[in-house]
């Protein structure tokens, strides 16, 4: 018996081991090159306002790894930050965006398998503060995939700091659930008849109800429909709940679905990319 008791513990020894090796792996950031100054595309607007990139549950770097790599490559964008956000909430900084055109952040939770995206919330709105105050960002635009849209739709809400002190002018959310209170069995005009509510969307609602942002938004609701109005992951009517909480006195949204593709997708698949290009970098999308 004392052996086998041996053998297990070395067995789940093992296999710690090879968890927090993955981690580790998951938790590399996606390598910068600087945009190419001699190859600046026509169709791309260069500016300086930088997109934060949040991923959502279980993200690692994985989830944005495809869309920087390829933004590169085309000369769209450059990553130029990388934010690591340890399990207690330390915030670790390296790069810079100063004097960095269409700049991208890569933010990186060591940790963000929980059951709720509340801590990933408190810390976006920590992130989001430190940027400003100690590397003078003013104006960000959001890229926010799953969970990681919700987390920031939450830390806007609740941060009336972020609302007086941070002007965002687009905000990408994919595949972004904002009423996880319905399923895919129902439309939305139904849910909206029946009053098909969560928690937390309740929540989010009275955020919004007051919520002052110091000057407007463009929100870009990007989903996808594999198969019977969901991406396999998120129902489209979860995220049509988005229209329901932003005013029309602050902001504007434009819905954009693609079809036959499932929720990884939409930040890997190349027609989805080069598009959310479009919505970040052209003034008139």
């Amino acid at each position: 018996m004392k052996k086998i008791g041996k053998r297990i513990g070395q067995v789940l020894i093992g296999i710690i081991v090879i968890a927090l090796v993955v981690q580790m792996i998951l938790l590399v950031p996606s390598p910068q090159k600087a945009l190419r100054q001699d190859q600046l595309r026509s169709d791309i607007h260069y500016q300086d306002v930088p997109t934060l990139l949040i991923n959502g549950f279980g993200g690692s770097n994985y989830t944005y790894n495809k869309m920087i790599n390829y933004y590169q490559k085309e000369n769209i964008a450059q990553k130029t930050m990388t934010i690591h956000v340890t399990p207690t909430g330390t915030v670790h900084v390296s790069g810079s965006v100063k004097g960095k055109k269409n700049a991208m952040i890569q933010l990186l939770f060591d940790w963000n398998l929980a059951q709720t995206y509340n801590p990933q919330t408190n810390w976006t709105i920590k992130v989001i503060k430190i940027l400003h105050n100690k590397y003078g960002i003013n104006e960000l635009n959001v890229v926010g995939h799953s969970w990681g849209g919700t987390e920031f739709l939450h830390a806007l809400g609740q941060s009336k700091w972020i609302q007086r002190n941070v002007k965002f002018n687009k905000v990408v959310l994919m595949g972004t659930p904002v009423n996880e209170g319905v399923t895919n069995k129902v439309t939305y005009p139904q849910a909206l008849r029946e009053h098909l509510t969560d928690a937390e969307y309740r929540k989010l609602k009275r955020e919004y109800q007051d919520l002052t942002p110091c000057s407007s938004i463009k929100f870009y609701n990007v989903m996808a429909d594999y198969r019977d109005h969901t991406d396999t992951s998120v129902p489209n009517v979860q995220s049509e709940f988005l229209a329901t909480i932003l005013n029309p006195k602050w902001s504007s949204c434009k819905t954009v679905m693609f079809y036959g593709i499932k929720h990884s997708a939409l930040h890997q698949d190349p027609k989805v990319l080069m598009k959310v290009a479009k919505m970040l970098t052209n003034k008139k999308v």
